[in-house]
């Protein structure tokens, strides 16, 4: 159970930050010295010294016993960190001692009188909040006068034995060491967050307003602005008249909502600092919220358990990532009560795959909901004198039949299953360096699901993320294409056909944003994403309307707007957000960091502002939660790579207009030829043991042209984003032209120096037409998403017709001239379940 076993795990906590004693056989000795000679990073910390005599617990080293501390030094300019703290009898970083360096150093305590000593205890932090800086190599040194000092006992231990600073949750940050302390803790984050919502970030609800449902009236403006108290009860409010359109009986939460009102109205101003009535609120709409019928599919939830990675760039996390063991792959077994609500206080976790001698990341299922498909890397390589790679694995739904799929010098992550049973997968077997900065770039592969026909099907130079299927079977995910444009908004979601054909961008480019972990939204033409930055993958959850358009910033909503977004190379690891899976129209599972630490745990949010914790280990976060069930399995699209072409090595691509962004420097009608130019890939060095090279210093050096000495010509360009002024996106200015267009200017752009070739040069097709801006109706194919597509048998006339009108080849490609396409548009509804005639999800009413 949950409970039970959130009370183990907090007691193991305890027990973890217990002190270390050092034993040896009983001397008498007046000074005790402890040389440490290594720590677990950074400068050695201790925030109790304690010395007992044999078979005794009367610590004679405090000062209240007349004991001196003394230190080889002391870290400066912290009053929290003192040498008097090594005796005074407090426990606690704020009660503790830390070097000035991370050499050799050492902590002394002189009694007032010698007497046999038998035992050192130290300790980093006792509170357990704090696991750096732990003394991993320490001497135990007596003398009977300072000055000559004979060793006694040394303590050696690995770092893997000891968890880094915030990556669990710390028993003094909760209220109790329980499951409802828990509760309680996270619903008194949630209040926090709120209380602090950004008013200057360009999508706060409190700058620009949006509806809780695409076309619906305002909302997030008004719920915004709400205190915590009265924002709560607007929710549970709200909340009560969607259960009652559903079906539900409510009348019993309409009773408790009019006594939470009255309570409030008699505290008056007071309410909204009551504790025990805001916790009491948030309780009665917890339990109305579990009872939701489109919460039906949530009974199994897949996830991963492992240490957050903290990379440096969002790209790195498989270079310079922290790499801490533990954890592995499970599944959270959510019971109803008798009322059929979901009670995650008595869910039960079922471990799969035990990852505890690696990381194991982002567990997906088979379509049948029978195989689950993850990432492992080993904490010991698996080839001597290689680094730990990351590769893919597959196990059965009951834990039995792991087999390992790929192997070699690569790291292969991110699975997703294709509607074929193939799956799809990032993977540095691209052999190419990533254009910016050191490390390898990784994209996106298929292959067999026993590790054969192996496919390359993006080829940029540049990492890409996150795949997912669309209901007509495409791949939609996030591709990072910053170079001639800046790295700061450059990490856009895309689609393309499994055989990789047809790339074609979903939403982003000129936002100021970059969105990762996009899913398609069931019943909707919306996705929801992680609103991402340069730095890593966290931040506020989005909801993005795609009829707005690919560029139009209103068409995104934040569901979490009380996390900030971030810019270049800002990341969020704490009250963030991040992996959002849904799981009806409205609901979405989610990976939370409700608090300062770095510590991870499964919520469920929905499209209204609300959000309810599912399952939290104090000990590990928990990442990646997806349903576990069987679901439809979209259309496996035919073949449509051109076979004459392939085996010539060549491909076809199409211009949908050729003045797109020439305008208005470049007249329409003006072009007479259009030049296509290759970005030139950097191509991995083979080492002599049988890896690539995965690090490339000094990264400034690296490029066509050293960037560090020179930079690219001041940009200018157009754009509609209603976000363009924000100042933090870009390292420049902003000038309005209009209502709804601004010229931006960056002052350099060291990205378009990367080396590139000139492929061919083909005459652009006279007969090219303005268009106007995109249309809005659809074909009536309910699988076809563009008014305009080679992949729908319905446009296939006029697609072809358009083809050989403005096709012209050069011997080394094809360029097409074809009628600009619509923005990317899901069908209006998803495929049933194979044998069912209801969507999983439940009704939309």
């Amino acid at each position: 159970m949950t409970a039970e076993e959130t009370a183990q795990h907090f007691a193991q906590l305890a027990q973890r930050s217990d002190p270390d004693g050092i034993s040896f056989p009983a001397q008498t000795a007046r000074f005790l010295r402890l040389t440490i000679h290594r720590s677990s990073g950074g400068e050695p910390g201790i925030d109790e010294l304690e010395v007992f005599g044999p078979e005794s617990q009367v610590n004679l080293a405090l000062a209240s016993r007349g004991a001196v501390a003394s230190a080889s030094s002391v870290l400066p300019g912290y009053a929290i960190h003192a040498i008097a703290h090594l005796n005074d009898g407090q426990y606690g970083n704020a009660r503790s001692w830390i070097a000035a360096s991370a050499g050799v150093e050492w902590a002394q305590i002189a009694l007032p009188e010698p007497a046999s000593i038998a035992r050192v205890v130290l300790s980093r932090d006792r509170l357990g909040q704090y696991q750096d800086r732990i003394p991993l190599d320490v001497e135990v040194l007596l003398s009977d006068d300072g000055q000559t000092w004979q060793s006694v006992a040394r303590l050696t231990r690995r770092a893997a034995d000891y968890q880094r600073t915030g990556l669990t949750l710390a028993p003094a940050l909760v209220p109790r060491p329980t499951w409802d302390g828990v509760l309680e803790y996270a619903f008194l984050r949630e209040r926090e967050t709120w209380r602090r919502l950004p008013a200057d970030d360009p999508l706060s609800p409190l700058r620009c307003e949006r509806p809780a449902v695409p076309g619906g009236p305002p909302y997030w403006g008004r719920l915004a602005r709400l205190e915590p108290l009265e924002r709560v009860l607007f929710l549970f409010a709200e909340l009560i008249e969607r259960s009652a359109g559903r079906g539900l009986d409510v009348s019993r939460e309409r009773a408790e909502l009019l006594t939470l009102q009255r309570r409030a109205r008699d505290l008056g101003t007071a309410a909204n600092s009551a504790d025990d009535l805001y916790l009491a609120a948030r309780l009665a709409k917890r339990r109305l919220f579990f009872r939701d019928p489109l919460l039906a599919p949530l009974e199994r939830v897949l996830f991963a358990k492992r240490h957050p990675l903290k990379p440096s760039h969002n790209y790195s996390d498989h270079f310079d990532s922290l790499f801490e063991p533990g954890g592995g792959i499970y599944v959270l077994h959510l019971p109803r009560d008798t009322e059929g609500r979901l009670d995650p206080a008595r869910a039960e976790v079922e471990q799969l795959f035990d990852g505890s001698h690696g990381i194991a990341r982002h567990p997906v299922a088979d379509f049948e909901a029978r195989t689950i498909y993850f990432a492992f890397r080993p904490e010991t390589p698996a080839v001597e004198g290689w680094k730990p790679y990351w590769h893919l694995m597959a196990i059965q739904a009951d834990g039995t039949g792991l087999r390992q799929l790929t192997d070699g010098p690569y790291h292969d992550f991110d699975p997703v299953v294709l509607p074929d049973g193939d799956l799809g997968f990032m993977s540095t077997r691209c052999h190419v360096r990533f254009l910016c900065w050191r490390p390898q770039a990784y994209v996106l592969h298929r292959m067999a699901p026993d590790g054969s026909r192996l496919q390359r099907l993006s080829f940029a130079n540049l990492s890409e993320w996150n795949p997912s299927i669309t209901r007509d079977g495409r791949i939609l995910w996030t591709r990072s294409e910053y170079q001639d444009k800046g790295a700061d908004f450059g990490h856009t979601v895309w689609s393309i056909r499994p055989d990789g054909t047809h790339p074609e961008l979903v939403f982003g480019n000129d936002t100021p944003n970059g969105y990762g972990h996009a899913y398609q939204v069931p019943d909707s033409q919306e996705i929801v994403c992680t609103i991402m930055s340069h730095g890593d993958h966290q931040g506020p959850i989005a909801l993005v309307n795609l009829s707005e358009g690919p560029f139009h910033p209103d068409a995104v909503t934040l569901i979490t707007p009380d996390t900030r977004p971030q810019y270049q190379m800002d990341r969020s690891h704490s009250e963030t957000f991040r992996d959002p899976h849904p799981v009806s129209r409205d609901h979405f599972l989610v990976s939370h960091n409700p608090g300062q630490q770095d510590h991870w745990g499964l919520y469920l949010i929905d499209r209204y502002g609300n959000r309810e914790l599912l399952y939290l280990d104090p000990a590990i976060s928990s990442k990646r939660p997806s349903l576990l069930r069987p679901r439809p399995r979209p259309p496996v699209l035919p073949e449509s790579r051109d076979s004459d072409l392939a085996a010539r090595g060549l491909g076809e691509f199409f211009v949908q207009d050729v003045y797109q962004g020439l305008e208005p420097v470049v007249a329409r009608g003006r072009a007479g030829y259009l030049r296509v130019i290759e970005e030139v890939p950097s191509q991995l060095e083979l080492l002599a043991c049988g890896e690539y090279r995965d690090d490339h210093p000094p990264f400034q050096d690296y490029y066509a042209s050293p960037v560090h000495l020179v930079t690219g010509p001041r940009q200018n360009y157009r754009t509609q984003t209603r976000n363009a002024p924000d100042p933090r996106p870009r390292n420049g200015d902003v000038q309005p032209l209009g209502p709804d267009e601004f010229l931006v200017t960056e002052n350099y752009g060291w990205p378009s120096y990367v080396a590139k070739r000139v492929v061919g040069t083909v005459p652009v097709a006279p007969t090219a037409r303005r268009a106007s801006s995109p249309p809005r109706a659809r074909c009536s194919t309910s699988s076809c998403w563009t008014a305009i597509s080679p992949n729908c048998s319905a446009c296939a006339a006029s697609f072809n017709s358009s083809r050989a009108n403005s096709a012209v080849a050069s011997a080394a490609t094809k360029v097409v001239n074809a009628p600009r396409r619509p923005p990317f548009l899901p069908p209006a509804r998803d495929p049933p379940l194979a044998n069912s005639s209801h969507h999983p999800g439940g009704p939309i009413p």
